[in-house]
């Protein structure tokens, strides 16, 4: 138990605190979609455990102008 006078007024005794986090990626050109990119110790995080990972999926929208075959880009003109 924490004592309530003394406990912190940021986590309020959890001893976690909530903040976001910007990461940036680096995204290989030709990148089909569906391929995953693991960010190691960069996940949630909890007292006396490893933080996780972050896993970001490429997802290649379609584009009117440009087709994709493999890691190629076509245009119809």
């Amino acid at each position: 138990m924490i004592n309530l006078a003394k406990r912190c007024k940021i986590c309020k005794g959890k001893k976690v605190k909530r903040y976001s986090k910007t990461l940036t990626v680096d995204i290989d050109k030709g990148t089909p979609s569906g391929e995953q990119y693991t960010i190691h110790g960069e996940g949630d995080c909890v007292p006396d455990v490893e933080p996780g990972d972050v896993i970001v999926v490429a997802v290649v929208r379609t584009n009117k102008i440009f087709m994709r075959k493999g890691a190629d880009l076509y245009m119809e003109k």
